[in-house]
């Protein structure tokens, strides 16, 4: 078995690959890598494996810096990374996989790299003692096949049939347009503010390159919800083949008692079924059943597939510092969201705390 980087001479190869493979999704197409590219991530790996001329995988990693512990590589947090096909479910491949993983991380001097699998996959069981495991993100899948009246009759939760059918009683409506990026920035902006989540000002160039390099309708989906003609917040998914994954959600707070996410939610359902997709991802989500998003995505009735990370360090010492020293006290202490944002630009948008 052979891994190689991709080159662009490669590049029939990688689409190939993807739009044959069944687990594909969006965040495993060139169009993805690309965006990335020229929003900043500027040293995307992304590998082939060959077994003799015949492609049995790809794997799409990135570099991150881990201030002050170096750099590594990692998964997309929207995805799982690694695609093999049947003929590469085998223990010696994977491990293949994983001896030239490490000897990149070496050569390149890294503090770890990190890959992502479902808890499904067979390939969990061929991950060495030594890698290190962690179970805190899943993700809810459903199936769209089984039609929307079955969904909100007997998969959504109760509350979130309530509150659906109070946001239209209430007069809430769906624009299918695709909006101004500034529209959705704002909504993202306050959802992050009232979240206390990490508001990265950068982002707003990457929403840009997402309507500007992709096809809305084809490449992407947005609906935004209305309130006597004024916009209150908006969903989107990207999609690719029969799959849609959703990548953003965000509304304005003054209106959090319309409900309009779970009239997003529910809108975005309809609209995929009506044009034949099969399955709706719900995107990372904490593993955590008394989380606010866990508990939100859960009551739609999707499957629940817990993801598994696993991560490759390089030196006991980095594994320390990063795993149970300075960093875990920095994230316990929520140290990112008090560095100003001319600080994080210096050390590196892409920084892990």
């Amino acid at each position: 078995m052979r891994i190689l980087n991709l080159t662009e001479k490669s590049y029939p190869d990688w689409n190939s690959f993807v739009s044959n493979h069944p687990d594909a999704t969006f965040f495993h197409t060139l169009k993805w890598m690309q965006i990335l590219k020229e929003y900043g991530f500027k040293m995307p790996f992304y590998f082939l494996l060959y077994d003799q001329s015949d492609v049995i995988g790809v794997l799409p990693l990135y570099l991150v810096s881990v201030f002050p512990f170096g750099h590594g590589l990692t998964s997309l947090l929207d995805c799982n990374g690694l695609l093999i096909n049947s003929t590469g479910m085998r223990k010696d491949f994977l491990l293949d996989v994983l001896s030239a993983l490490e000897g990149i991380a070496e050569k390149q001097r890294l503090a770890f790299f990190k890959l992502r699998f479902q808890s499904s996959s067979p390939l969990n069981q061929f991950i060495p003692s030594y890698y290190v495991r962690q179970h805190d993100y899943c993700t809810f899948i459903l199936d769209l096949s089984q039609g929307t009246e079955y969904i909100f009759k007997h998969k959504l939760h109760k509350k979130t049939r309530n509150a659906i059918r109070k946001a239209i009683k209430l007069g809430v409506e769906v624009d299918k347009k695709c909006p101004k990026v500034e529209t959705y920035w704002t909504f993202y902006r306050e959802t992050m503010s009232r979240t206390k989540g990490i508001l990265d000002n950068s982002r707003i160039n990457l929403f840009r390159l997402i309507w500007r390099r992709l096809k809305h309708g084809e490449d992407f989906i947005t609906l935004t919800a209305t309130f006597e003609n004024k916009p209150i917040g908006g969903i989107m998914a990207f999609l690719f083949k029969d799959k849609a994954h959703i990548w953003y959600n965000a509304s304005l707070s003054r209106y959090l008692y319309l409900n309009p996410n779970e009239f997003l939610y529910w809108k975005l359902i309809e609209e995929l079924t009506d044009k034949g997709y099969k399955s709706l991802d719900f995107g990372p989500t904490p593993l955590n059943p008394t989380e606010g998003h866990y508990l939100f995505k859960s009551r739609f009735g999707g499957t629940l597939i817990p993801f598994n990370d696993y991560a490759y360090f390089t030196s006991k010492i980095r594994y320390l510092l990063y795993e149970g020293g300075i960093l875990w006290l920095a994230k316990k202490l929520g140290i990112r969201r008090k560095v100003p944002q001319i600080m994080l630009r210096k050390i590196g948008e892409r920084t892990i705390f």
